[in-house]
């Protein structure tokens, strides 16, 4: 009876251990309010799970920075990333002058397809936010060929709120010397147009993966 008893009991503990969530130790499930809709929700999401870091995200007694520090190089010395779902995830990153931002990969879904056309086809958004500033890149496609080089089939529009934005560069296909990218620099102002900091985004596309990075 006791040999029944802990069998039974391992069986439970198996089945317990199966049903848990692969992001049950990263993910946090969101109310509808709260899914990442803007660089305002993407803001205020990080804020909650960082809220050590609230006060750097929100300028608070942040100054601007002297006009002669926009050429001075920042190095990230800290990036966190949190995952929401599969294809949804949040990541503070802080510089090493101090200004921090936050950056969101969010609602990256397949694009339906022509069964056999040796292809998959992905859509999404790219939030970057920091303080009253906010950059939003909106409809950015990528493809992933299984027998070809990948590529990005559209760079997608940006919007801005009090944010400035321009382009580093960016390349539509993956070839043998590098992958497909788009590299744009953020700018955060201030209702005055004073710069607070910049973080510049760099989406890659290749080896079959999507990727991005901040520097």
């Amino acid at each position: 009876m006791k040999k029944l008893v802990s069998i039974c009991l391992v069986l439970v503990l198996a089945i317990g251990l199966l049903t848990v969530p692969a992001y049950a130790q990263d993910t946090e499930v969101l109310p509808a309010d709260l899914q990442i809709q803007s660089g305002e929700d993407a803001l205020e999401l990080a804020c909650q799970i960082w809220p050590e870091y609230e006060d750097k995200l929100t300028w608070k007694d942040t100054v601007p920075l002297a006009r002669n520090a926009v050429a001075a190089t920042n190095e990230v010395v800290i990036e966190k990333t949190h995952h929401l779902s599969e294809n949804e995830s949040i990541t503070y990153v802080e510089y090493s002058n101090g200004f921090a931002a936050v950056f969101s990969n969010s609602n990256w879904v397949e694009d339906s397809h022509t069964s056999g056309s040796g292809y998959d086809e992905y859509h999404g958004s790219f939030f970057v936010a920091s303080g009253m500033s906010t950059a939003h890149l909106l409809g950015f496609k990528y493809r992933i060929n299984h027998s070809s080089y990948d590529k990005i089939t559209s760079f997608g529009t940006m919007t801005t709120v009090k944010a400035n934005v321009h382009e580093h560069g960016k390349s539509a296909t993956e070839s043998a010397s590098g992958s497909a990218y788009y590299t744009f620099m953020v700018y955060f102002v201030d209702d005055f147009g004073n710069l607070y900091g910049s973080s510049l985004a760099n989406l890659t596309v290749g080896n079959n993966n999507f990727s991005w990075s901040a520097t």
